[in-house]
């Protein structure tokens, strides 16, 4: 008894949906983005050099996921949560540790100071991972910046430091 297998068609390999511009890695919908804002840039800059005009619609693009055009609204973020960690050392300065009779309150002292540390840490970090970000930003193309930024989002959602390496 033979069995006759039906042969499937093979599945056609998926082309891919990103679409590069200057090792900028767009999607379809930032790709379309691009599209408008160079027809517009032609449009406006008859003057201007084509390859400056392509240079100058690719920026308009890109530029909402530039981390130096965010990094007021960052660093004021940042500002808020560094004077909320300074306020709070400078509340524990009545704190009574030196009742050498009340260890449980010390500790507890201790513990509140330990976790304005931690915390004075983190926000370093995001200060540090913040400044690495707009050194490299010219070094690096679109894809990477996502992925900074998605580093830099989850490790702030979980409280530990962005580690992102250029």
């Amino acid at each position: 008894m033979s069995t006759a297998t039906k042969k499937r068609p093979r599945a056609k390999a998926r082309k891919s949906k990103i679409i590069e511009i200057d090792g900028h890695q767009l999607t379809p919908d930032l790709y379309d983005q691009y599209q408008r804002r160079l027809e517009w840039r032609q449009r406006t800059n008859r003057n201007m050099p084509q390859d400056r005009i392509k240079e100058i619609a690719l920026s308009d693009v890109l530029a909402k996921f530039r981390f130096s055009l965010s990094a007021k609204t960052a660093l004021l973020e940042l500002y808020q949560q560094l004077l909320s960690v300074a306020l709070g050392a400078a509340a524990l300065g009545g704190y009574p540790f030196h009742d050498s009779h009340a260890r449980n309150v010390r500790l507890c002292g201790c513990d509140a100071l330990n976790r304005l540390a931690t915390e004075a840490q983190l926000l370093g970090a995001k200060l540090h991972a913040l400044q690495d970000a707009i050194r490299y930003e010219n070094l690096e193309h679109l894809q990477d910046w996502q992925k900074r930024q998605a580093a830099y989002d989850a490790a702030s959602a979980y409280g530990l430091p962005p580690t992102v390496q250029p």
